[in-house]
């Protein structure tokens, strides 16, 4: 083995009337009288720092103090400066192979004596290695690991907690699907689905009930399914708004004003016109002549938000183009037709 040194860099200082430092010593643990330890080769001066290997090659493994004292050029010596440190063997090879590796599980059984791993000898290894949990119950374990080198130290063992489960060879049938509907505090009774054959593996449409929900209403539906062992799953999430279905007491109302072509076009006698209301309005619906001259009003009235046809006779007009206008507070809209007689 190869044997510590260690490097000394100390400042002395000669603190009465600043005289030359000339010799300066060093001894292990107890004093041999002032002038028979160790010298170091110095430059005489009032003030020195040297850097120094101090051989420690005949102390034991362990604990030991260091003192250093200097002498001036009068035969002065200077208080006793000490260090305390730590002897300790360094293999030659640092790097010896590991030529062996072993786990347990839970107890250790002693070094040598646990479950062996191959492996091809290295000064580092990395090895995956499968663990025989055969012999250990459901629940909370440790796996312990620990390798050994080729003079036959042993590591520090290295744990890891794991969690042994069993695992189904097949899944149960899902036996039941059942959903409920949320909104803020409101949670609707729960709704079976049976409509389907029980199976690990279900697809399934079915219509929801809604008649405790809301029209117009947006809502959370939460859906899962119950296997044959009475479990149930996560519950699938999903936003969904209520409206209205069919055409009985369904009311649809126009997004915006507007004005059709009216038909037939060129027509005689009669002509239709189709237009929109969006909301509550007063509205009307002028007729005029290619001169812009008024020819009739067919509407002069407030209208709810509706779809409204109008129809317009021209048998007490001449044969011409003639302008139609729809008119409301927010709104206008004219349109050409064509009557010939």
């Amino acid at each position: 083995m190869k044997k510590l040194f260690i490097i000394l860099s100390f400042l002395l200082l000669n603190a009465v009337y600043a005289q030359n430092i000339v010799y300066l010593e060093y001894f292990f643990d107890t004093d041999p009288g002032a002038g028979n330890g160790t010298s170091i080769s110095i430059t005489p001066a009032p003030t020195i720092e040297v850097n120094y290997n101090v051989n420690i090659s005949a102390l034991d493994n362990g604990f030991h103090t260091l003192f250093i004292r200097a002498q001036d050029e009068f035969g002065n010596w200077t208080f006793i400066h000490q260090n305390n440190f730590f002897k300790d063997r360094i293999p030659v090879d640092p790097f010896l192979n590991i030529v062996r590796l072993e786990y347990f599980l839970d107890v250790d059984p002693g070094a040598g004596n646990a479950t062996n791993v191959p492996i091809t000898p290295g000064s580092t290894i990395e090895e995956d290695f499968t663990a025989d949990l055969t012999g250990v119950g459901i629940g909370m374990h440790v796996l312990y690991v620990r390798v050994r080198d080729e003079i036959g130290n042993w590591s520090f063992i290295h744990q890891k907690p794991f969690t042994k489960e069993s695992i189904l060879t097949e899944l149960p049938d899902i036996t039941g699907i059942a959903y409920f509907f949320t909104k803020g505090s409101f949670f609707s009774d729960t709704t079976l689905v049976t409509n389907f054959t029980p199976n690990d593996t279900i697809g399934v449409t079915f219509i929801a009930d809604l008649s405790a929900l809301t029209i117009d209403s947006t809502y959370n539906i939460h859906v899962y399914v119950i296997n044959e062992n009475g479990l149930k799953s996560l519950a699938y999430t999903h936003e969904v708004t209520v409206v209205p279905t069919g055409i009985e007491g369904l009311t649809l109302y126009p997004r915006k004003y507007e004005l059709s072509q009216n038909f037939p076009n060129p027509f005689n006698p009669v002509t239709q016109i189709k237009f929109s209301i969006p909301k509550t309005s007063h509205v009307t619906l002028t007729v005029y002549n290619s001169l812009g001259q008024k020819v009739v009003d067919l509407v002069d009235k407030e209208f709810t938000p509706g779809f409204y046809d109008i129809k317009w006779k021209g048998s007490d007009v001449a044969s011409g183009i003639y302008f139609y206008r729809l008119r409301s507070e927010s709104f206008v809209s004219t349109k050409k037709m064509v009557f010939l007689r």
